[in-house]
């Protein structure tokens, strides 16, 4: 059986270049740790979390306009509600190419737009329906069918087509 001693004291003098006399744990100076390549790590770190902070606060302030909101008609992305007044707001404007974001907007100024564009004229079955607001992004370059399926996903109202008329009525009751 070999001397425990005698292995000890043989891989102390193999690696005795790692510890000092008065510090049995200190790492030699070439063990690879310069101050350079701490500071190196401790700003590339920082510039890594920067840049991650970046985009984090780039796309939470941007899917709102470009993607999010009111991209599809999601429950929790629906914004429909009734207002008896006879306010027309604007929508809020050209996001980007050929996209249109309407804030708050009422249903028959949003297809006075769609109107314009496709060339096409909108009839209210029911006129309470015009003073419906909504939250919703119109992209040109769909097709006007399916601009009418993004639509139709919101509740409180339904529109169909026949030949170049929109017909916007209440929903039909589901079976």
């Amino acid at each position: 059986m070999p001397d425990v001693d005698a292995e000890w004291e043989k891989f102390e003098k193999e690696h005795s270049t790692l510890f000092t006399e008065n510090k049995p744990f200190a790492i030699r100076q070439n063990a690879g740790f310069s101050l350079r390549k701490i500071a190196a790590m401790l700003v590339a770190g920082l510039m890594l979390t920067g840049f991650g902070y970046a985009a984090v606060r780039t796309s939470f302030f941007t899917k709102g306009w470009d993607e999010g909101a009111s991209d599809c008609p999601k429950e929790e992305n629906r914004q429909a509600s009734v207002d008896n007044t006879n306010q027309n707001t604007p929508p809020l404007g050209e996001v980007g190419r050929g996209s249109v974001l309407f804030q708050d907007a009422r249903l028959d100024s949003i297809l006075m737009q769609i109107d314009q564009y496709y060339q096409v004229e909108s009839r209210f079955a029911d006129e309470d329906l015009r003073s419906i607001r909504l939250l919703f992004k119109w992209q040109k370059q769909h097709s006007l069918d399916e601009v009418l399926l993004r639509l139709n996903g919101f509740e409180r109202f339904q529109i169909r087509r026949e030949e170049n008329t929109l017909i916007v009525e209440q929903p039909q009751a589901e079976q």
